[in-house]
C-alpha cells in the first residue's frame, strides 16, 4: 500500500488547520474528513481479500460525510470485480487526488477526530502508517467548547456540545497517553503550529522524508473544507492567528480550570502547559 498517515487529535485541537496545511503541500493529499477507512475496515474485518467491488462501493457511498469527497460510481468503472480492501483504499485515495488534478502525490493522509476512539484499530490495520498527534492545552479545548455552545451551530456534523467538562478532560488524558504509547508518533503542539509554523511543519515533512513547502502557509487560499463545516471552523479561512492561545482565562470557569489541573496535571506537564 502507498504511504499513509493519520492526523489524530481531540476535537477543537486544530486538526482541520493541520489538514489544510499539509494538503497544500504538492506531495501530500489530505481530503476533508470522512472515516471510511475505519468504517470499511471494521465492516470487512473477517475478510479483506477477494471482495465484491459493488459491495465495497455500496459500503463506501453510505459512509458519513462521503458526499464531501466528490466521488461517484463512474470513478470506479476500471476496478476489477474482485478486489482486496487495501487496494480499494489506495484506489479511493488516488482517485480523490486525481479528481483535483493532483497526480504526483507521495503521501496520502486521513483526518477524523473520531479516530481517537480507534487508535488500536489504526495501529493494527495500518501498521506502516505514520500517526501525527495534534496536542492542544486542555483548558483551551474547554474554552473552544464554551464558545461553540454560545453560537448557533445548525450543522448535523457539529461536535457533540452536550459533553461535560470532566468527560472532555478524561478523554483528552487518554488520548495523550495513547500518543506517547505509539512508536510511530509525530507529536505537534497546536500552540507551536501557530507561533512557529515553519518549524512544526518542517518537523512533519522531515518525518515523511519530504521537503518543506511554503505553500503550506497559504492553506487558506486553497481551503476545501465543506461550507457546512466552516460554521465552527472560521479560523481556517484566513492566515494563522494565535489570539485564541490562552483563551481559557476568559471563557472557562475557575472550577473547570481547577478540575483540568487536578485531573490532567501529569499530561499537561509533559507539554509544559503547567
Amino acid at each position: 500500500m502507498h504511504k499513509q498517515f493519520f492526523i489524530l487529535g481531540y476535537p477543537r485541537s486544530g486538526t482541520t488547520l493541520l489538514r489544510l496545511m499539509l494538503n497544500s503541500h504538492p506531495g501530500i493529499s489530505v481530503p476533508p474528513e470522512c472515516g471510511y477507512l475505519q468504517w470499511l475496515t471494521e465492516k470487512n474485518k473477517e475478510n479483506k481479500n477477494n471482495l465484491e467491488k459493488q459491495e465495497l462501493l455500496e459500503q463506501l457511498l453510505k459512509c458519513r460525510k462521503i458526499e464531501n469527497l466528490c466521488l461517484s460510481t463512474k470513478d470506479f468503472h476500471s476496478l476489477p470485480e474482485k478486489i482486496n480492501l487495501g487496494f480499494f483504499f489506495e484506489y479511493v485515495q488516488k482517485k480523490i487526488a486525481q479528481n483535483q488534478n493532483r497526480f504526483f502525490i507521495k503521501w496520502y493522509g486521513d483526518k477524523n477526530n473520531y479516530y481517537i476512539h480507534h487508535i488500536d484499530l489504526i495501529q493494527q490495520q495500518f501498521p506502516q502508517s505514520k500517526r501525527i498527534y495534534m496536542i492542544r492545552d486542555i483548558r483551551d479545548i474547554l474554552a473552544s467548547y464554551s464558545k461553540m455552545r454560545a453560537e448557533k451551530i445548525t450543522s448535523n456534523y457539529a461536535p457533540n456540545l452536550e459533553i461535560d467538562s470532566l468527560t472532555i478532560i478524561e478523554e483528552w488524558c487518554d488520548f495523550v497517553d495513547a500518543a506517547f504509547a505509539d512508536d510511530q508518533n509525530i507529536m505537534i503542539k497546536y500552540e507551536d503550529l501557530l507561533t512557529s509554523p515553519i518549524a512544526s511543519l518542517t518537523e512533519i515533512c522531515d518525518a515523511l522524508s519530504l521537503k518543506y513547502s511554503s505553500n503550506m502557509l497559504k492553506f487558506y487560499q486553497n481551503n476545501d473544507e465543506p461550507s457546512d463545516f466552516l460554521q465552527w471552523k472560521q479560523k481556517t479561512i484566513g492566515p494563522l492567528d494565535g489570539n485564541n492561545i490562552g483563551s481559557y482565562r476568559e471563557y472557562v470557569s475557575k472550577e473547570d480550570i481547577e478540575l483540568a489541573t487536578a485531573k490532567a496535571s501529569q499530561q499537561m506537564k509533559k507539554f509544559s502547559y503547567l
